[in-house]
């Protein structure tokens, strides 16, 4: 009985080993998947070479223009893991979309630290990217530390005080002793200090550890002690979505299975081939433009009713805005069907057999929802990263769909929103030229179809 277990075990190796599509699913999609999540997750946690996590764009607005805002503006811009841009409306830029995080030096910065007070800044923030603000705010703050504990520490002790509860009327004394000891102003440099903040120092007990930062969130309670006023910027109007993450999700699953469904439509094509219809169809007067273009109707209606389902769901059960922003959700949701339909078109028309089409269609559609944003931020990937995925369907989608529902924008721009019109006009080109492909590689392999 082994003898024939093992024989037969030999025989199902060699069909597995003639099955090219099977031996990519197992071996090369694994490959490629791993790659890929190893060179975006590497740049969002610090691995590979440039030894942390990118540098993220960080644009800077300053009202004071004193010698001490100036001072601090060319710190920022020595910092590492900031790209500082300076900018004269940041927060316009902010709600645009175009950063997830500004940072405002307020008008009488510089007076206030001559006089010995915590200056007063807004680092205002994109609330549907918060991942990129914390690691913005995590990188300015050893800046903020620098420029202003030395002049303000007084003031920031008072204020850290406060936020631990401290009884108001025991503030001026505990400044008094604050001045006379060395180790208060020790405490307080470990307090800001976020490098190191759950370091123990050699002879601190753990009454010490918890005043330090027992219970405190560094990277909202900190920032206030400096002076920083933290401020989300949305839509004023009807506002942004309850939940900017369900948003993302809707979209990028949208996206995602939308060319899952239009490629296996799309295999149809395979499917009459392989029964012989497909011969039958050929004969019929401009055999190859009717074939193809019926086949692409049948999947934009497909895609089109797969994306209002969805949709539909998402509004009612999780409260996407889809509604409000009806008439861009169906432009950007028709030019996105044109996108996936010709593409699907070409894979069926280059695949010889349906298995063939699976096996491609997977490899690519699960590298480019990776590379286009579907599952994790393009703005924490590197640069070269981002780039690939300015390739994929996916990315132009995503966009614009994000700036629809959580942003607000329109087709068009207007005077305080960006459009998102260079998305829809990339996304059809795209479907455009893929069709063209198929229908070149359709009329390659049945040459004598009639146009």
């Amino acid at each position: 009985m082994l003898r024939t277990s093992i024989q037969l075990a030999i025989k199902d190796l060699r069909i597995f080993a003639r099955d090219r599509t099977g031996l990519m699913l197992t071996l090369v999609l694994p490959i490629v998947l791993a790659s890929v999540f190893g060179v975006a997750m590497g740049g969002m946690t610090g691995g590979g070479s440039g030894g942390g996590i990118k540098d993220l764009g960080l644009l800077v607005q300053d009202l004071d223009q004193s010698e001490s805002s100036a001072k601090l503006l060319s710190v920022l811009q020595g910092a590492d893991g900031l790209k500082v841009t300076l900018s004269e409306d940041a927060r316009a830029a902010v709600r645009n979309g175009d950063v997830a995080a500004a940072f405002v030096i307020d008008a009488g910065y510089g007076a206030s630290l001559a006089a010995g007070e915590v200056p007063v800044t807004h680092l205002l923030r994109d609330p549907s990217r918060a991942l990129s603000q914390q690691v913005i705010t995590a990188r300015m703050l050893p800046v903020l530390v620098e420029a202003t504990l030395e002049p303000a520490k007084n003031a920031i002790f008072r204020n850290f005080l406060g936020l631990v509860g401290f009884p108001e009327s025991g503030l001026d004394r505990a400044e008094a002793l604050f001045n006379t000891m060395d180790t208060g102003m020790n405490l307080l440099t470990r307090v800001v200090d976020l490098e190191e903040p759950a370091e123990v120092e050699a002879g601190q007990d753990e009454g010490e550890t918890a005043t330090a930062g027992g219970g405190m969130d560094f990277l909202n309670d900190v920032p206030e002690m400096l002076g920083v006023r933290s401020e989300d910027v949305v839509q004023n109007a009807d506002g942004p979505p309850k939940n900017a993450g369900v948003s993302h999700a809707f979209a990028a699953m949208a996206v995602m299975m939308l060319m899952f469904s239009l490629v296996a439509g799309a295999g149809t094509l395979l499917d009459e081939q392989e029964q012989g219809t497909l011969q039958r169809l050929l004969l019929i007067p401009s055999a190859a433009n009717a074939i193809l273009l019926g086949k692409t109707l049948f999947l934009v209606s497909i895609g089109l009713m797969q994306l209002a389902v969805l949709f539909v769901f998402g509004a009612i059960v999780f409260d996407v805005p889809v509604i409000e922003h009806l008439d861009s959700i169906v432009i950007i949701s028709l030019a996105t069907v044109v996108a996936v339909s010709g593409m699907g078109m070409m894979l069926a028309a280059f695949a010889e057999t349906r298995k063939q089409l699976e096996g491609t269609s997977t490899l690519l559609i699960l590298a480019m929802s990776a590379l286009g944003g579907a599952w994790f931020p393009r703005e924490m990937t590197p640069d070269f990263f981002q780039t690939l995925g300015n390739f994929t369907v996916t990315a132009w989608s995503m966009d614009a769909y994000h700036g629809a529902l959580w942003y607000g924008k329109s087709l068009m721009p207007s005077e305080e929103l960006g459009g998102f019109w260079l998305q829809i006009v990339v996304l059809l080109a795209i479907g455009a030229v893929t069709w063209m492909l198929a229908r070149a590689l359709f009329r390659k392999r049945y040459g004598g179809a009639q146009a």
